[in-house]
């Protein structure tokens, strides 16, 4: 079993195979606001024409940001009261039917009622009286996160996303089925089948969903790195983004010549060095195949010393390199067993074991039962003299 603390998490995939894109970039990329502005009142759209407006002052945010392995200097902040971004040219035509919405949110918000039409959302639009409506990225009064089309079905996040901390969200809807997907750190939270077919109304906001009776709904939180596609993403796709991969660049291959060299509690792992690479995670397992753990991530450094390890267990280590793109796959592995060292000036034979509380040295062929029968012998020796 091992034990110790592992400095790298991927956005809850810690445990899992690692995300790897298999085509960069994405295709179907309509649009992206990256919020990366640190000053100024627009939002630029980095792939089409659609920038956007700061509308009463949204917040630029500097600090704190997503754990994204791209540049990001900025978030934006929206305070749930009228900030929003309007959008040149609208939403509705590419949010109203085939479409993919990826974001990271950071909220501590939740509805007041437990009505979609009467959510705070990311984007989207009520139709007063009609069904002509869609709501990307509602917040219902658990702090739960959804995606619905008209009065239909909702895929709803399976637990609250509103606990103060960035999360990564992508929320689908296949237009001619109906079908709508919520995912949460790379996950596939919840799926339904909602309403099928083109809506119409229009809505051009980040920040709110709009409500064509003018009981709009605003969003109370952080959002960065918006982005819409034109079509439904995969799993695979969602998980690079949610690890950190900006689904343009193609990560880096994976690395060579993997070493472990075993010390006390510890091993030294290195590699060869990959061209382009920002950076490595180093996996840890305790058997052969898996499965894999993140136990360290390096930056420009070849190699890692992964310690907190069991002694006398062969531990299995292999390591990826990431860049901007995401996580590339991983290395072959090699194996290395921890140990313990003899004390320094200690004459008896053997090492030190760390599964003897008292930490003597337990020389071979004694078991721990016959050491604890001489020491208590030696006590009654001691008494009767």
């Amino acid at each position: 079993m091992l034990r110790g603390s592992f400095v790298l998490v991927l956005s809850g995939l810690c445990g899992a195979a690692l995300p790897q894109a298999t085509a960069t970039p994405f295709p179907g990329l309509l649009h992206r606001w990256t919020l990366d502005e640190t000053a100024g009142l627009t939002a630029d759209d980095a792939v089409g024409p659609r920038d956007g407006a700061h509308t009463n002052g949204p917040g630029i945010v500097t600090a704190d940001l997503p754990p994204v392995l791209f540049s990001n200097p900025a978030a934006l902040s929206f305070g749930g009261t009228d900030q929003r971004v309007v959008v040149a040219g609208g939403l509705q035509d590419v949010l109203g039917g085939t479409a993919s919405l990826t974001f990271w949110i950071r909220t501590t918000q939740t509805a007041a009622t437990p009505h979609t039409w009467e959510s705070p959302g990311v984007t989207g639009v009520e139709e007063s009286g009609g069904g002509n409506d869609i709501f990307w990225g509602f917040l219902d009064d658990a702090g739960r996160i959804g995606v619905q089309a008209g009065n239909g079905a909702a895929a709803k996040s399976a637990r609250p996303i509103n606990d103060g901390t960035w999360h990564h969200v992508a929320l689908t809807r296949d237009g001619p089925g109906g079908q709508v997907q919520c995912f949460v750190d790379g996950v596939l939270d919840a799926a339904a089948t909602s309403e099928a077919g083109a809506k119409t109304t229009a809505f051009a906001d980040i920040g709110r969903i709009a409500d064509t009776g003018g009981y709009h709904d605003y969003f109370s939180g952080l959002l960065d790195d918006l982005r819409i596609y034109n079509r439904v993403l995969t799993l695979a796709e969602v998980q690079v983004l949610a690890s950190g991969g900006d689904g343009l660049t193609a990560p880096p291959p994976a690395p060579t010549g993997l070493s472990a060299v075993a010390g006390p509690g510890q091993a030294q792992v290195s590699w060869n060095p990959v061209s382009g690479a920002a950076g490595y995670t180093v996996l840890v397992a305790t058997a052969a195949g898996g499965p894999y753990v993140p136990a360290a991530t390096v930056h420009g450094a070849a190699y890692a010393t992964v310690t907190e390890l069991v002694n006398f267990t062969e531990h299995y280590f292999v390591v990826a390199a990431f860049n901007e793109g995401g996580v590339g796959p991983t290395s072959a592995s090699a194996s290395a067993i921890p140990f313990i060292l003899p004390r320094e000036n200690d004459h008896t034979e053997g090492l030190v074991d760390d599964r003897c509380a008292c930490g003597s040295v337990v020389p071979p062929g004694i078991p721990a039962l016959g050491l604890l029968a001489a020491f208590l012998g030696l006590l009654a020796f001691r008494r009767r003299a």
